[in-house]
């Protein structure tokens, strides 16, 4: 088959081809295209998922549009210069800010002013154009439930740096989550996480995904739940949260593997640490508190004593070096 002709070669998802990873879908539909053609297509941003680049393993939906775009039509950031940031620290390689819960760290589409890569974008004009498309500089993502810290990288150089860092396993990610349920002992989970066969949006915890593990330590028991600390050896999709829920003991307010119950979810990424890729071998650790939806929460379900061990962790890895 002749190469998909840009943009005007419109893919709609039909049933049968749902819950597919898209590069195999896309093989599949044009079996002359390589496997390399299309990982360096998606890795351009030029493939769109209902005009949103697509990312690598993302799974296709009954009714998606898919399509390629040239070059030159790549959708760029739409800036937001009236939401508020706030930048933990900066380098001039590098950025941690601090996303609140119910934002979405990336935007759907280059219109969508309503994320967090689009405050960075505003305020740091250079990140735009580093990275993916419509990514800000941003080299990792949190759940739109979940609050705390991210890192952007500010160049193309740094952006290649802290990925590299992610991927060795140098970067410290540490987060604290209320879970349900009454957890004593610390406990590691190492079940590999992989896509849900049934759902788009959900991941799933057992053989045929991919490694994953996360270090759980209690620093607090209540009658029905648990304050953790926790800490990720990678970066999967709803590691945390499904862990957790694998273990019988999901994230507290966790609409999608828990009980809900409305109010926000009560996971916060306290922690990152990492190399400055400034070349100038700094060390950062960046530690972010709780924002005050999180402890009103945590003093109902869990008690006001609850703060004291977590303020002492808190201040513990701030004295890290």
């Amino acid at each position: 088959m002749d190469e998909p002709r840009e943009r005007s070669e419109e893919i709609r998802v039909s049933a049968v081809e749902a819950g597919r990873r898209i590069d195999v879908l896309l093989r599949e539909r044009f079996p002359g295209v390589g496997r390399a053609r299309w990982k360096e297509e998606i890795a351009a941003g030029r493939v769109l998922r209902n005009d949103r680049p697509v990312r690598k393993g993302e799974i296709a939906r009954e009714g998606d549009r898919i399509f390629l775009v040239p070059p030159d039509a790549v959708p760029s950031i739409a800036p937001d210069p009236e939401g508020p940031l706030t930048v933990l620290y900066e380098d001039e390689a590098s950025l941690v800010v601090e996303k609140e819960a119910g934002l979405p760290t990336l935007p759907r589409n280059g219109r969508d002013r309503g994320a967090l890569a689009c405050r960075v974008a505003a305020r740091y004009p250079e990140t735009a154009t580093v990275g993916r498309p419509l990514e800000a500089g941003l080299v990792h993502r949190l759940d739109t439930g979940t609050s705390g810290l991210l890192v952007a990288a500010r160049t193309e150089t740094a952006y290649v740096l802290l990925r590299d860092q992610w991927r060795a396993r140098r970067v410290r990610k540490e987060y604290l989550a209320l879970a349900e349920g009454r957890i004593v002992r610390p406990f590691t989970a190492d079940a590999p996480i992989g896509h849900h066969p049934g759902s788009a949006r959900r991941m799933i915890a057992g053989a045929g995904g991919r490694a994953a593990e996360t270090r759980f330590e209690p620093l607090y028991a209540a009658s029905g739940r648990t304050l953790l600390w926790a800490e990720l050896r990678e970066g999967r999709r709803h590691q945390i949260r499904v862990h957790l829920a694998a273990a019988g003991h999901p994230v507290a307010g966790d609409p999608l593997y828990g009980s809900g119950g409305g109010g926000r979810m009560m996971l916060h990424a306290a922690r990152v640490r990492f190399i400055s890729p400034a070349g100038d071998g700094v060390s950062v650790n960046a530690i972010s508190d709780p924002p005050a939806d999180f402890r009103e929460r945590l003093a109902a379900e869990a008690g006001e004593e609850a703060f004291e061990f977590m303020e002492s962790r808190l201040e513990a890895v701030r004295r890290e070096r």
